[in-house]
């Protein structure tokens, strides 16, 4: 019933070609309808932007978390160029899109299921849980002391995965955010 109300507004919206103030606690409403959505925390605007600029670039953990699936892990910004930071990460060095907000020292880097990928040359990884989700698994590995992180896989998760960071889909935060 609710995907068929979100479905009969977006075309409503769409067909009528007016402006609407739709208010929701609902994220996948939210992302589903809006061409803008704000995100208010404690009565005050985090972040406003389009769904993808939410999912993407999230201001905060909480935004990040609510734009969808999300892995957190620990880093340490080294250096920060323009839009993007050196990053220490696994005992390596990573140039990753960065908030504006982020200095040198630790920090939060945000990884969405795509951000890791297999690779045989990658990081050891352990499966923790996977889901076959249809065309692909959704697992969650645990890399080093990090908390389990989100992969979308193609094959079969088993022993032996190895994963590497595709940088330009991570995105780094500050840890007080």
């Amino acid at each position: 019933m609710r995907s068929e109300l979100r479905a009969y507004l977006k075309r409503l919206f769409n067909d009528l070609h007016f402006t609407a103030l739709h208010v929701t606690h609902d994220p996948d409403e939210a992302f589903e309808l809006g061409t803008r959505v704000g995100v208010l925390e404690r009565g005050k605007l985090i972040q406003w932007g389009t769904p993808q600029q939410l999912y993407r670039y999230p201001a905060s953990l909480n935004v990040a978390r609510l734009s969808g699936v999300c892995g957190v892990a620990v880093a340490e910004c080294l250096e920060r160029n323009g839009n993007t930071a050196q990053v220490r990460w696994q005992e390596h060095i990573h140039t990753i899109p960065a908030h504006t907000d982020i200095r040198p020292g630790p920090a939060h880097l945000l990884l969405r299921p795509d951000a890791l990928r297999p690779a045989a040359d990658g990081f050891a990884a352990q499966l923790a849980d996977a889901r076959f989700q249809g065309d692909r698994w959704l697992a969650q590995v645990r890399i080093g002391e990090d908390s389990p992180l989100p992969v979308h896989l193609r094959d079969t998760p088993g022993p032996g995965l190895r994963l590497q960071l595709r940088e330009s889909l991570a995105w780094l935060i500050p840890i007080t955010q």
